[in-house]
């Protein structure tokens, strides 16, 4: 008689009994074929709940008025007893959640974070987290599928909601909007203001990628969300007319000839309308909002990054396995890069850029649970406006 396995877990992974001895062999599926083959099928893409949220500037956005050159360290510390995997920064507060299911609020003092508020957000790891415009709402989600939002203030909880069939793997915010992806392959988006209601839902689903969704962004406007997914592949969309024909742009990080590795991170301009992605073998690619590769770039080994602006171009701050960080000038003629060769003693977990009543911050953390900030160094110039 046929033994039956252990129940699967609550992934989707599908378990069957065993054949007969001397049955014909049965080929082992991945867990990813498993866990795909076992997802409902799919609602159709249409908004649900709330109508798409009003246009809003985008009130954090920071603009270097020169050249980024380099990193200075302001400080470091360990606020989480697991590596940090997302922060978020609105004024003097900030926003971090790691991956023992743990959300901090913390006060930002001259580079220090100062905690203030710690919240059991999750019995499992956390994804990503966010503070809203006015730093009134902090968003988190991660592996037990919920979206939960926080009063920043009191730490009372205005809304948990069950948000995706499995994982959610990543959560971004911008003006009025809140992306989700998961490993269920959906994005979906939410309203900010809906996510104080109990019963919120998403008032759009993007369910255009064929693999796990691994990273997302926004602009300000929600007129441009991009998404990566764990078969490397890219997807750009303009969801204001919800996006009845698929994304609008589709590509792979790497060129079709080489072997697609998990896309790690994405990231969207404010002004050009230009998407930048990275995967977890350190290549770097730009491409418009149709899709278009404009440039591939090796990155050298970084799976984490960030995107700043200046009055110069476009600068990534890139992060590494090693520990490492290192600012790429991406619009500059040479394409310079300078290293911060010892900027963390483990891999770097997470990188984000925050604008500050003082300028611009750029917050990382690695493995070894440390959490540093850092200022960025500008270009200067000599007497006669060359650079220095």
């Amino acid at each position: 008689a046929a033994a039956r396995l252990p129940e699967a877990p609550r992934l989707g992974r599908e378990l069957k009994t065993l054949p007969p001895r001397g049955g014909a062999p049965v080929r082992a599926r991945s867990a990813l074929e498993c866990f795909v083959k076992t997802l409902p099928p799919r609602a159709p893409r249409a908004t649900t709940r709330s109508k798409f949220p009003a246009p809003a500037a985008d009130a954090r956005r920071f603009a270097a008025d020169r050249r980024i050159v380099g990193l200075v360290l302001k400080s470091s510390s360990r606020p989480h007893r697991d590596a940090c995997a997302a922060a978020s920064v609105c004024g003097g507060l900030v926003a971090t959640c790691s991956r023992d299911g743990v959300l901090k609020l913390s006060k930002l003092a001259d580079g220090i974070l100062r905690p203030q508020r710690t919240l059991a957000a999750s019995k499992l790891r956390l994804a990503g987290c966010a503070l809203d415009d006015a730093g009134a709402v902090a968003v988190a989600a991660g592996e037990d599928r919920h979206v939960a939002a926080y009063d920043s203030e009191t730490g009372r909880l205005k809304c948990r909601v069950e948000a995706h069939e499995a994982a959610v793997s990543c959560l971004a915010l911008r003006g009025p909007s809140v992306a989700t992806g998961g490993w269920d392959a959906v994005v979906k988006l939410w309203a900010v203001a809906d996510l104080t209601a109990p019963d919120a839902e998403p008032y759009l689903e993007l369910v255009d990628h064929e693999a796990p969704v691994t990273c997302v962004a926004l602009d300000a406007a929600a007129s441009l969300v991009a998404a990566g997914a764990d078969d490397g592949s890219v997807l750009v969309w303009d969801p204001r007319a919800g996006a009845p024909d698929g994304p609008a742009g589709r590509c792979r990080v790497r060129a079709a000839e080489r072997p697609a590795v998990p896309v790690a991170a994405v990231a969207v301009t404010f002004s050009t309308k230009r998407v930048f992605a990275l995967d977890e073998g350190g290549d770097v690619c730009e491409l418009t909002a149709e899709g278009a590769v404009l440039r591939r770039f090796d990155a050298q080994g970084a799976n984490r990054m960030a995107l700043v602006e200046s009055s110069a171009g476009v600068a990534l701050i890139v992060g590494g396995a090693d520990g490492s960080l290192a600012v790429i000038d991406w619009d500059g003629a040479a394409r310079t890069r300078w290293d911060v060769p010892d900027a963390h003693s483990a891999a770097i977990s997470m990188l984000a850029v925050a604008a500050t009543a003082d300028g611009g911050l750029l917050i990382s953390a690695a493995d070894d649970c440390t959490v540093s900030t850092w200022d960025f160094m500008l270009e200067s110039a000599d007497k006669y406006g060359h650079a220095i």
